[in-house]
């Protein structure tokens, strides 16, 4: 069985670095040939060198990529030509579109699936993290005062963020959404949006960023600023990485909501299970999201300690979670915790 993955970031990208490692470890477990290309975050980049990449697959092979509008597009009717089958990932499709990009198992019967992260819960849950360790941690009671930094206008991911953000807010007497600007998903944009925006809002006191690594450079803004981040401002981002988990343990930042790093290698085990003649399009469906979870000061330590910064994934049996495999096992369960329990 051969799988390509085209990459929407390199491998020196935390999140598409984990991504992939999680992935390839699956891949391992199942016996999976997978050729895993990194073009970098172009439309044009990443349409070449998908084409590229589909030459090398076969009529009896697979593509996982994730969503990059009208790119993916392209990429799923060239697949449905060739007789690849595609599984895309990781985004929303913007609703503008969806016309033109249809539905899984529409006119294109070889696009298998599409899932992709929670983004609204995601931005919500950060925002609810942000919000109640503010006001658990201000000696004298103030309103929350927060600026939201988020990735392109363009990303249908930074839509839902953004909107579960707002959800959050309304809900709340005491938090109060000064500013949203983006950062464009980069360290060094948040971190010059961060700069304007302590000198146009400098009583803010919570950063929501819709990326650890907007975050991070929100952080770096403050520190250069002698503000100190953890203390007199909260920072909070989405996606887990590396350095976001360490920043975490040494009070810096408050929280990062994530998990969905998980979903190339979750779509590995449903292509397998659909290529040994076992369909996946009632459990979960062809079309169906991935829940995210929260690390903060109170559970960073026991991930660290289960998991660690540089996980091991060979440590997980794979196999266990595919029903080919599993003949008793009636629904998927792809939860964190389900992956957790095998790295104790």
């Amino acid at each position: 069985m051969k799988v390509g993955f085209l990459s929407a970031g390199d491998e020196n990208n935390q999140f598409w670095g984990e991504m992939v490692r999680f992935a390839q470890a699956v891949a391992e477990d199942l016996n999976i040939e997978l050729i895993v290309k990194y073009p970098r975050q172009t439309t044009y980049t990443i349409r070449r060198e998908g084409m590229k990449l589909l030459e090398e697959l076969s009529g009896d092979s697979y593509l996982i990529t994730s969503y990059v509008g009208a790119v993916t597009a392209d990429l799923i009717a060239q697949t449905n030509l060739q007789g690849v089958k595609v599984f895309v990932i990781n985004a929303d499709i913007i609703k503008d579109e969806r016309t033109r990009v249809g539905n899984p198992r529409g006119r294109n019967k070889g696009w298998l699936a599409h899932s992709f992260a929670d983004d609204e819960q995601a931005g919500y849950i950060l925002a609810n993290e942000l919000i109640n360790q503010f006001e658990l941690s201000s000696e004298n009671p103030q309103q929350v005062r927060l600026v939201g930094i988020t990735g392109p206008y363009t990303s249908q991911a930074s839509f839902d963020r953004n909107k579960g953000l707002k959800k959050r807010i309304s809900e709340s007497d005491n938090a109060q959404l000064l500013e949203i600007s983006s950062g464009e998903f980069e360290f060094a944009s948040a971190k010059t949006v961060t700069e304007i925006l302590l000198n146009k809002l400098p009583n803010l006191n919570t950063i929501w960023a819709a990326s650890d690594n907007m975050g991070l450079g929100a952080i770096s803004a403050l520190k250069e600023s002698r503000i100190k981040p953890g203390k007199d401002v909260i920072v909070g981002g989405i996606d887990w990485t590396r350095d976001a988990l360490n920043a975490i343990q040494t009070g810096e930042m408050a929280a990062t909501v994530g998990g969905h790093f998980m979903e190339a290698g979750m779509a590995l085990i449903l292509l397998y299970d659909y290529h040994h003649n076992l369909d996946f399009a009632n459990d979960p469906g062809i079309e169906f999201t991935i829940p995210m979870y929260a690390i903060t000061k109170d559970n960073v330590d026991e991930y660290m300690t289960n998991v660690g910064a540089n996980p091991d994934w060979s440590k997980i049996d794979f196999k266990a979670f595919s029903k080919v495999h599993n003949k008793s096992l009636k629904k998927y369960d792809f939860s964190w915790q389900k992956v957790v329990a095998q790295m104790k």
